[in-house]
């Protein structure tokens, strides 16, 4: 029998192979002979289709066991393996297996459709041919090949609905399948995908936006994922031809004045939403003078003093135009100024009563086509500048200070810049609506009350402001002694005057300032005096009253009088004292009183003893004149005896005199025998103050002064002071009083 039918196992019929050395597989077919043979003695009870059934489940048809059982006994010697690129084998010579599988040693080629078979031969000779089955190879897949757009063309224009195609794209890769997918969209980073299967063109389900650019590009896709994607072309969107928009004119603007004859007429760039290229013509005065596609163009040769219109038409070469509005212009090619003029009123140093003043100056002109002429009112008043525009020739302003001086003028400017002055320079004006007085000086030299030892002194004051503006002050000094009508003036225009004659000495003056304006008005300033003092001079003589000489006084109180002195020097103060002593020859023994501007005073002086004394009189230059051309006189106290003194019959101690005092005083008190006395002073709260006395002293009686000092030799403050004395077994206490 012929081996039986078997099938083949790989590749597969109608298969893709990635592997280009694939192992080619099949069933191990059986045969009937060798089926009988291999189990006729071992099972000889099993029937035929048994027999059949165990060879059908052996590994053979699981494909894994492709080699034949070395335990089975088998009757296929061997197969013949075709392969070739046609199902009929032509000149295709089998390759010798003989197992039931085989891997060619070389790769098989790329991209190819192959077709193979087996034949099966069996020991006797017999075969049996399989079917023929087919497979292609791709180890490596291809991408779809390029493609190429074709409507809308690059840059064409389309309607709302263009319609896309482009050329079919091939693969290499046999039996490979190709879709697409357009793109498209006004933006290239956000566009519209729509996938196309396997069709060539397209038409947008949805209308395109108009006067709008475009991007679109195809996208072949094949069944394993590889692409092939299209550059992008462009096209615009335009259903109908729009006018171009969107430009107007710009310069020489209208109406202007322009100042050469060749002149560049400028507008802004038309847009066209149909993106169609634009020309401008330019008209000049209805004539056109030149095409061009830039936004500008020169008008040259222009005539001075000449006025033109222009305009310009867009057109976008599709019957689409646009005119703009007209507009002119002039040409002056030099500009001249405003012509002179001259200020009105007010008049150049005039003198104004009131306070709202009307500004009038000539008219001025130009003589530039259409050329128009502004001024400016320039108004000065010490630091501030004022500027006042107006297209009059007049101007009214009201409520100006009072006693100012003003400076006006006027500029005539024209439209373009250029500026006339008025031809007589700035007017001054002064607004003084009433005169007014002078203000009080204030006197600086001499000083008030001062002494002047020169007796050409220099007088001196501060300047006197009169608030009318040019008012000129003048200045009368005068000068007298208090009560004498003898008053003498000088006139003068400065604030300050040296006399060259010799004031008196030792004299006292008075003076005064006026101040004049040139309207009679005047003021005053206060009346000052002063004093002449050229040289020093002392008190003048004087004499005493009491005692008189040679006096014999009962009392040891005595109260000197003299008659007051004068001194030459004018502001001079004057102070007396007494000088008295019991020898006169010895200058020693002089006792000195405290300075007093009184002429009397009272001394508490002993007993039984001549006095020599003077009156003084003390200046502030330190002058010192006595009495009676410096002659002494004398006065006895007592009894002068060269017997003993005599002795109190008890002891006292007597009240100071004198009392209050300052600042000395003298303390008396009576001993009637030998005694140790002790004679303390202490202030209100007990501290001792000064030890006067404290000795062993005679009968007799006694007196001591306190000088107002402690026993460091210190002053001591004003108040309430106790003076006590202890004179054996007596006792007494009293109370004194200093002032300061």
């Amino acid at each position: 029998d012929l081996p039986d039918d078997f099938m083949l196992l790989f590749p597969e019929n109608g298969s893709m192979v990635t592997d280009l050395t694939p192992t080619f597989t099949w069933e191990e077919p059986s045969d009937e002979d060798d089926a009988v043979t291999s189990f006729d003695i071992q099972s000889s009870h099993f029937s035929q289709s048994t027999t059949l059934q165990v060879i059908k489940g052996s590994s053979l048809f699981n494909g894994s066991g492709v080699n034949r059982s070395s335990t089975n006994s088998r009757s296929i010697t061997s197969y013949d393996l075709y392969i070739g690129t046609d199902g009929l084998f032509t000149d295709i010579n089998p390759v010798l297996v003989e197992t039931n599988s085989y891997t060619p040693e070389e790769e098989m080629l790329e991209d190819i459709m192959y077709f193979w078979k087996i034949v099966a031969t069996d020991d006797d000779g017999g075969q049996t041919e399989s079917a023929v089955h087919s497979f292609w190879t791709n180890n490596q897949n291809s991408p779809p090949s390029e493609i190429t757009l074709l409507t809308p063309e690059s840059d064409d224009a389309t309607g709302v609905q263009p319609f896309f195609s482009w050329t079919e794209s091939t693969d290499g890769d046999i039996n490979d399948s190709i879709s697409y997918t357009i793109a498209y969209g006004s933006d290239v980073i956000s566009l519209s995908y729509v996938e196309l299967d396997d069709q060539l063109s397209y038409y947008p389900v949805n209308d395109l936006t108009d006067n709008t650019n475009y991007f679109w590009q195809v996208i072949a896709t094949d069944y394993s994922g590889a692409t092939y994607t299209t550059d992008f072309h462009s096209f615009t969107v335009n259903s109908e031809n729009d006018n171009p928009e969107g430009f107007s004119l710009l310069s020489p603007d209208s109406s202007s004045v322009i100042q050469s004859s060749n002149q560049y007429l400028i507008w802004t760039p038309s847009e066209d939403s149909d993106g169609d290229s634009i020309q401008y013509e330019v008209f000049l005065d209805g004539q056109s003078i030149g095409v061009t596609s830039h936004n500008y163009m020169e008008a040259s040769d222009l005539f001075e003093d000449a006025t033109y219109e222009w305009y310009v038409v867009a057109n976008d070469n599709n019957e689409g135009i646009t005119v703009s509005p007209t507009w002119s212009f002039t040409v002056n090619g030099e500009n001249m100024p405003p012509t002179p003029f001259s200020l009105l009123s007010p008049s150049h140093e005039s003198l104004l009563t009131t306070t709202n003043i009307t500004f009038n100056w000539e008219s001025s002109s130009d003589v530039d086509i259409h050329d128009s002429v502004s001024y400016q009112l320039h108004i000065d008043v010490g630091d501030s500048s004022h500027i006042i525009e107006t297209s009059d020739t007049s101007y009214v302003i009201n409520n100006l200070s009072d006693n100012n001086i003003y400076h006006w003028s006027v500029k005539a400017l024209d439209a373009n810049g250029a500026i006339t002055s008025n031809t007589n320079d700035q007017n001054m004006f002064i607004i003084n609506i009433e005169n007014d007085i002078p203000s009080v000086v204030a006197l600086m030299a001499p000083i008030e009350g001062s002494t002047q030892s020169n007796l050409t002194p220099n007088f001196s004051w501060t300047n006197s402001y009169d608030p009318d503006p040019m008012d000129i002050i003048s200045y009368n000094l005068s000068w007298w002694e208090p009560f004498s009508e003898n008053i003498q003036s000088v006139n003068l225009d400065t604030n300050g005057f040296t006399p060259t004659g010799y004031f008196l000495d030792n004299a006292i003056y008075q003076w005064r300032i006026q101040s004049e304006d040139e309207e009679g008005a005047f003021s005053f300033s206060d009346t000052a005096y002063f004093y002449t003092d050229a040289f020093e001079e002392p008190p003048v003589n004087f004499s005493t009253i009491s005692p008189i000489p040679e006096a014999n006084m009962s009392s040891t109180i005595i109260n000197f009088k003299w008659f007051s002195t004068l001194d030459p020097d004018p502001n001079d103060e004057i102070l007396y004292r007494i000088v008295h002593t019991t020898d006169w020859s010895d200058t020693s023994t002089y006792v000195y009183t405290a300075e007093i501007e009184d002429t009397s005073m009272s001394l508490l002086l002993e007993n039984n003893l001549q006095y020599f004394w003077v009156a003084q009189a003390l200046d502030k230059d330190g002058f010192v004149v006595s009495s009676n051309y410096n002659t002494p006189h004398t006065f006895i106290i007592g009894t002068l005896s060269t017997e003993e003194e005599l002795i109190p019959d008890e002891f006292a101690l007597h009240q100071n005199f004198p009392n209050p005092f300052n600042p000395t005083t003298t303390i008396r008190y009576d001993l009637p025998n030998k005694e140790d006395v002790s004679i303390v002073i202490f202030d209100v709260v007990g501290r001792e103050i000064r030890s006067l006395v404290n000795q062993y002293q005679s009968p007799g009686y006694h007196r001591i002064q306190w000088d107002a000092k402690n026993d460091s030799g210190e002053p001591v403050s004003a108040g309430m002071y106790i003076y006590t004395i202890s004179a054996g077994e007596h006792r007494s206490v009293k109370k004194m009083v200093l002032l300061k």
